[in-house]
């Protein structure tokens, strides 16, 4: 499932809880975020049990900051806790879903 990332929630918390979590960083005005968050989204569609969370750079800046993500589209996979994933700017997002279904 495809969420949109909410000022009330906390990474470090959705990290703990689930044991696999993916974040996509990007910008509506982003193009290729645009299209990454597509793809995950058809992802999700198939992965019902895998949380995807689009945070939006635009209002949620200072936490992108605090993160040193500085270049949208970013991904991050968090397994069991521990971060497996960190790409910015050009990634295959195929190579790293295939990482995600690793540990499923």
């Amino acid at each position: 499932m495809l969420i949109d990332f909410k000022r009330e929630m906390r990474v470090e918390d959705i990290v703990m809880k689930e044991r696999v979590a993916v974040f996509l960083f990007g910008s509506a005005t982003c193009g290729p975020c645009v299209s990454v968050k597509k793809k995950l989204q058809l992802y999700s569609k198939e992965h019902k049990d895998v949380p995807i969370y689009y945070v939006s750079t635009d209002k949620f800046q200072r936490m992108a900051a605090q993160m040193d993500i500085f270049s949208i589209p970013t991904i991050l996979v968090y397994v069991e806790g521990k971060l497996l994933v960190r790409e910015s700017q050009i990634f295959s997002l195929t190579e790293i879903l295939e990482k995600v279904d690793q540990y499923l």
